[in-house]
């Protein structure tokens, strides 16, 4: 429900999502939130960068998903010791000059599921695969990855890696893919088709377990190298003239998936389909098949023919001696054309279990249509167009277990129609008007388990006498508005364990005349949508379901019209279950959460969802009785904008353990507008406690008042901590003996983080490593002592360096810390009477928006400074002059 990795599929404990915007908030804070245990993480960035070692506080976190628009510090995922599954997904075109920095999956030794998406050609080529000894799927896409041997040629390592997906633009595959050894065992290449195959191409993987491929001809697939494939896929490829049991036999196919390829004729006449087991031509254009193709196709196992045109569909021959032995399990015919099924049309597929033909137009069922079908389990026949069910139309079906006939709206039943049934568990019917006794289930009411019937005549009379005789049934499923048990003392309430109501109004007992919802006392699992046709004082859902003791899952949709026309009171809808662990309600119509009572009892509940709805009143600690809490989602489902709810961005901070899913993306609206706002970003914006509680006991000169004491607090606030520091700073250095002192560092760099990116890839590897000499570089977010105040942080990096090199850019004369950082910097120059601040500016700023920044202009009156070129050959002089200013420095220390 909550898993953002899609296909990924595991069983987790604690999941947490969890969204950031540039200037919102802090990563490494947001993380100090989410829950130690937390097992699953999904985050959505935006315009931030991920630093080393971010998650190593999450030891147990066992799959990541990282998507928006970021950048990666290298070692960002080290110390996660049960990682196993990584998605990165970056949202921006691979080809812009926007970098996700260097992918370092150094150490990942537990990584076994793999996905890198949008992150470019030049991180990919910069990624090493070579700590993944785990790795089992690794998957890539849309990383501008043009050829397969680029792939592949980094993966030579990876023993236990057996499936390979690549979703590019490769065209073909040319003779330089073919590597030495044998790799994976499943590649999947998808989206735009492979053009060409050149010889020899996939030299490299002559036995593949699965080798999925959009592709434009198919003759040059016979030329890849691939000798054997186990399972073949060429969707999307308009191959409308497929040579079936040719290719099969060339390379020895068990599995061929052929769907979407405007098929019209299943072609089986050349070559052999002696291998094939597992056959898909679904979504395709096949109008008939034959019982001579089916021959050819008699080891398949498995045929999927759903979504063609099929309008005859001769499986067996007509001639009873010449049966051939087929060996179909499972036959999938839906959604076809469909009209009727003949005599003895399936006899020859002795060993079918299965057989799919919903969505059709079958009207007729022949004496004996399903004879032969001995071992039959599943026969699905919904959404078709049959009003008779005969006595002999399901005859000889004696290990049939399930059998759909829903949406075909009957007429007429006969009392001897399931005679053959004898192992059937599970049934379900529509009946096109009212539904008054049930003798049709007296030959399968020793085995049936789960019913479901629907009467689109809107009444259900339950006999007892007949529910009574179903022994086993835990499942019942009814659809009518009117719906009523004729003995409730006498009724198998107790049996059900499963219950699900649609449109339904009324359920009651007519002896004695109460309602029969709360006599369910066993069952676990519940489900109502009560889209009703029409209404009734005595609604199903004034029924109280206190003694519903052992309900776990409840559904509850559609109560909308219900509950704004008062006809229930939504209040009490979940007094009394105590055991619940999940509560769903899609279009409840509840908009006011504020009774204390609504889920006072519901101790146990684990995750709670809401959707669809319009919140306008949420009440504080509303969900403090739910001590096991874990999940709360709210899809499609909105607020009236109120400082009322900016309680729930404290209690979410205080409740660690628990996860609102997607609560940075819920909006609200204010009733005289029509504009929709963030709620986060509402309540942080509007709802400041203090100014709510002036407005409430104050006059208006009173509140006049404090606004000029907050505005002059916050204009003042800034210069009165800069003052205590500079004096802090003043002392430090007062206290400096006068015996030379040796710095830790040569240079400290004051930048804004925008300019990350060049201080990671230019400054700091043109400085520490390009040398000798190699000097040694202080930034923040490497060498700040963690947990130690900013400021303290900044006075002390900028004594224990040489020098302070300023990186001047726009971001960086908008940023209140820059500017900290840049004063403390002057002031070092002004107390200690010698160079120690080099200006260097990154941008072209002009002169009317320097006059802005006094300090900064002044000292460019005063001092040179250094300019970052745009050509490469003035950057080389630029770094030149740069390190021979710093190794003077450096080298005069040691000559003294």
């Amino acid at each position: 429900m909550f898993n953002c990795l899609h296909d990924y599929e595991a069983n987790f404990t604690l999941a947490t999502y969890c969204e950031l915007k540039y200037g919102k908030s802090d990563l490494h804070q947001l993380l100090v939130e989410v829950p130690v245990a937390t097992d699953w993480l999904c985050l959505s960035l935006y315009n931030i960068t991920v630093k080393t070692e971010i998650f190593s506080r999450l030891t147990n976190l066992r799959a990541l998903y990282v998507y928006g628009k970021f950048v990666l510090q290298p070692g960002s995922f080290i110390n996660l010791p049960q990682l196993s599954a990584l998605w990165i997904e970056l949202w921006v075109a691979p080809t812009s000059e926007f970098s996700v920095g260097n992918v370092d999956l150094k150490g990942l030794s537990t990584i076994k599921h793999l996905r890198l998406s949008g992150i470019g050609l030049s991180a990919f080529n910069k990624t090493r695969f070579e700590d993944l000894h785990q790795l089992d799927d690794l998957a890539l896409e849309n990383n501008d990855i043009r050829s397969f041997s680029s792939v592949t040629k980094k993966l030579t390592n990876l023993t236990s890696l057996k499936t390979l997906s690549i979703i590019e633009s490769i065209a073909e595959l040319s003779a330089e893919d073919c590597l030495p050894g044998e790799f994976f065992s499943i590649i999947s290449l998808n989206v735009n088709p492979i053009l060409s195959f050149e010889n020899n191409s996939l030299c490299n993987f002559p036995q593949l377990t699965s080798f999925k491929a959009t592709v434009n001809d198919i003759e040059t697939v016979f030329r890849s190298g691939l000798k054997k494939v186990d399972s073949i896929s060429f969707p999307y490829s308009q191959l409308s003239n497929f040579q079936i049991c040719f290719y099969v036999a060339f390379f020895k196919v068990m599995e061929l998936n052929m769907s979407n390829n405007y098929i019209k004729y299943i072609e089986t006449s050349n070559g052999s389909c002696i291998t094939l087991r597992i056959l898909d031509l679904s979504f395709n254009e096949i109008q008939k098949v034959s019982f001579k193709q089916m021959e050819d196709l008699k080891t398949v196992m498995d045929l999927n023919l759903s979504y063609n045109q099929i309008k005859v569909l001769n499986v067996c021959s007509y001639d009873n001696s010449s049966y051939v032995k087929m060996d179909l399990l499972s036959l999938n015919a839906s959604s076809n054309d469909l009209t009727r099924l003949r005599q003895r049309q399936f006899a020859c597929l002795k060993n079918l279990r299965k057989l799919n033909l919903d969505h059709n137009y079958i009207h007729t069922i022949e004496n004996c249509a399903f004879c032969g079908l001995e071992n039959l389990e599943v026969l699905n026949l919904e959404y078709n167009k049959m009003h008779e069910i005969g006595d002999d139309d399901f005859k000889n079906l004696f290990w049939l277990k399930q059998l759909n006939l829903k949406e075909n709206e009957l007429n007429e039943l006969d009392y001897w129609a399931f005679q053959d049934l004898l192992q059937l568990e599970e049934i379900s019917l529509t009946f096109a008007d009212d539904v008054k006794e049930m003798s049709w289930t007296r030959y399968i009411a020793n085995t049936l388990k789960k019913l479901s019937l629907k009467a689109n005549g809107n009444y259900v009379m339950l006999a007892s006498s007949d529910v009574t005789q179903l022994q086993q049934l835990e499942y019942l499923e009814l659809e009518a508005d009117m719906m009523s048990i004729d003995d409730c003392f006498s009724f198998p309430f107790s049996r059900i364990r499963e219950l699900r109501l649609s449109n339904t109004c009324e359920f009651m007992c007519l002896d004695p005349m109460v309602q029969a919802l709360e006599k369910f006392i066993n069952v676990e699992s519940l489900y109502i949508n009560a889209n009703f046709k029409q209404y009734s004082k005595v609604n199903m859902l004034n029924s109280t379901l206190k003694n519903l003791a052992k309900l776990e899952f409840f559904i509850l949709e559609s109560t909308e019209n219900a509950v704004t026309s008062s006809l229930v009171n939504a209040n009490e809808f979940f007094c009394g279950l105590i055991n619940l662990k999940t509560l769903y309600l899609k279009s409840s119509g509840i908009e006011d959460f504020s009774s204390e009572v609504m889920f006072q009892d519901l101790k146990s509940l684990t995750v709670l969802i809401i959707e669809d709805q319009n919140i306008k009143e949420l009440k504080e600690n509303v969900f403090s009785p739910m001590h096991e809490l874990k999940y709360i989602f709210m899809p499609e489902s909105s607020f009236s904008c109120s400082c009322k709810l900016s309680w729930i961005n404290q209690w979410l901070a205080f409740n660690k353990q628990i996860s609102f899913i997607d609560y940075n993306r819920k909006t609200c609206s204010v009733k005289e507008q029509s504009q929709y706002y963030n709620l986060v970003d509402f309540t942080n914006e509007h709802c400041n406690e203090g100014v709510e509680f002036i407005i409430f006991i104050g006059s208006s000169v009173t509140i006049s008042i404090f606004i000029i004491i907050s505005l002059l607090q916050e204009s003042i606030w800034w210069y009165m901590q800069y003052m205590f520091y500079t004096t802090k700073c003043w002392l430090y250095h007062r206290r400096k003996t006068r015996v030379r002192e040796e710095y830790q560092y040569d240079v400290f760099v004051s930048y804004n983080s925008h300019d990350e990116q060049w201080v990671i890839e230019q400054f700091l590897p043109n400085l520490e490593e390009h040398g000798p000499p190699f000097f040694k570089v202080c930034i923040h977010n490497r060498d700040f002592e963690i947990g130690r105040d900013i400021v303290d942080n900044i006075v002390d990096c900028i004594y224990k360096s040489r020098w302070t090199i300023c990186l001047i850019s726009h971001s960086y004369l908008q940023s209140s810390w820059c500017s900290v950082e840049m004063r403390m910097a002057i002031y070092r120059l002004v107390a200690e009477s010698k160079d120690s601040l080099i200006i260097i500016f990154l941008h072209n700023i002009s002169r009317e928006k320097l006059h802005y920044h006094h300090k900064l202009t002044k000292l460019m009156q005063e001092k040179t400074y250094l300019s970052w070129p745009d050509d490469a050959k003035s950057q080389q002089l630029f770094w030149a002059r740069l390190r021979k200013v710093i190794g003077g420095e450096v080298e005069r220390d040691h000559n003294l």
